[in-house]
């Protein structure tokens, strides 16, 4: 004879969360989580302002990472031109008259 016990307490079975998260917005790198309270009733506008926020806070970090990006394209760029020993004009010139192909070798070659 098996013993058995009852791992579900009723207390627990009976209680509501008094709290859960709404997620937004989800995107890849953000998990931004506004909390919605039960006991304490939130306005729109208290959400929709939070939620302002909380997007304002990410057009910033993708504005900032826009900016970062072209900052890198722009120094690599000056390292190939140091690298090739040509001006700026000249490696735009000869980026431009070769195909794909050549420049995916091109890029194995410089690493």
């Amino acid at each position: 004879m098996a013993l058995r016990t009852n791992l579900f307490f009723p207390n627990t079975l009976l209680q509501r969360p008094n709290s859960h998260f709404c997620p937004f917005p989800t995107t890849t790198h953000f998990r931004t989580r506004i909390l919605c309270t039960h006991k304490k009733r939130r306005s729109d506008a208290d959400l929709a302002s939070e939620l302002a926020s909380e997007v304002a806070k990410i057009n910033i970090h993708l504005v900032q990472r826009e900016e970062a990006m072209k900052k890198s394209r722009e120094l690599l760029f000056a390292e190939l031109c140091k690298y090739l020993a040509l001006d700026k004009e000249e490696v735009k010139r000869k980026w431009s008259k070769m195909d794909q192909e050549e420049k995916k070798g091109f890029d194995k070659r410089v690493c």
